[in-house]
């Protein structure tokens, strides 16, 4: 298994030229702050922009150069018109990034509380009871059958929520240009093959295989092993020169990854619920069900919102 975590890919644009992350800025430097690369628009527009300035400078040297003169008003509406509905837009899209980033808190927080109360709530068998009265001799206490099954439901639970957050960072990368466009880059298609091996590492093999058929098919193998070959030793180069520059993507309405993934939590939860019978005296009783049920219908909510945020254009406003 690759057990290093995902290093910054040299392949990629770095910090320094990236328009990929945020505007890093100094504020006492008004200069830096207007002419910011890293995280401004420049790096996209900057040839266009070069171009319309170039524009821009010969119409102005050629009618001073003929005194001429394009029309005879002094002043005009439209500067003040676009102004004004450019700053409209702008805080539209400001607002729009706080309630993303705000969902995205929530959704890991969400995530955290799930799991610290489903430790809580989960019985388990009397090795746990002495671990939890804080006994000195609770080393000395051998695991009977409930504490295995307790210790099984923790580690699946905790498994499954952290593959439920590393779908998130797959569905950003694939909501806009994949879900919405049907393709994406071959540099993105090789962030998400490290994302879909992180998630054949962290499920089992029919639940990967039910979690990446949702994600979608590119027409490469999905073993393990395949994904290892890939990435061993070459992470940091990047997609190989003979991938093509875009990759389909199934645009058709469907259940995607993170349902399939919320469905088998909620199915763990369902089968570690113990009924008034005390038919499962390791888990966890049916009244405390419905509080982490909660929990997962908040991180599904949040999610939900980030990807409706990602796939729904901003309105021009008063258009």
């Amino acid at each position: 298994q690759l057990t290093h975590p995902a290093p910054p890919c040299s392949w990629r644009r770095s910090a320094d030229d990236s328009a990929d992350g945020m505007i890093i800025y100094d504020d006492r430097s008004w200069f830096k702050l207007i002419f910011a690369w890293t995280g401004s628009v420049l790096p996209n527009i900057w040839i266009l922009l070069l171009v319309w300035v170039g524009i821009v400078s010969l119409s102005y040297y050629f009618l001073d150069l003929e005194d001429l003169k394009l029309g005879t008003d002094e002043g005009s509406m439209l500067g003040g018109t676009m102004s004004f509905l450019l700053i409209f837009r702008a805080n539209q899209a400001h607002a729009r990034y706080w309630e993303g980033r705000t969902q995205i808190s929530w959704f890991f927080s969400d995530l955290r509380d799930f799991l610290m109360f489903l430790s809580l709530y989960l019985k388990g068998g009397a090795r746990q009871m002495v671990w939890d009265s804080g006994a000195k001799k609770r080393h000395s206490v051998p695991e009977d059958e409930h504490d295995v099954l307790a210790r099984k439901f923790r580690v699946d639970t905790a498994r499954l929520c952290i593959a439920f957050a590393v779908l998130l960072k797959s569905h950003t990368r694939m909501q806009l240009d994949g879900y919405c466009f049907g393709s994406i880059s071959k540099e993105t298609k090789w962030d998400l093959d490290w994302d879909r091996l992180r998630l054949r590492q962290l499920l089992k093999d029919w639940e990967f295989q039910l979690v990446d058929a949702r994600i979608g098919t590119f027409g490469k193998p999905n073993t393990t092993e395949a994904f290892v070959k890939q990435f061993k030793g070459r992470y940091d180069e990047g997609p190989p020169d003979d991938w093509p520059a875009e990759f389909k993507v199934d645009t058709k309405p469907m259940a995607r990854a993170h349902l399939a993934v919320a469905y088998l939590l909620k199915e763990q939860l369902m089968e570690n619920m113990n009924d008034p019978l005390n038919s499962l005296p390791h888990g966890i009783k049916e009244r405390m069900i419905p509080l982490l049920a909660n929990y997962l219908k908040s991180a599904l909510c949040s999610f939900e919102a980030v990807s409706v945020i990602m796939g729904t254009p901003l309105p021009l406003p008063y258009a």
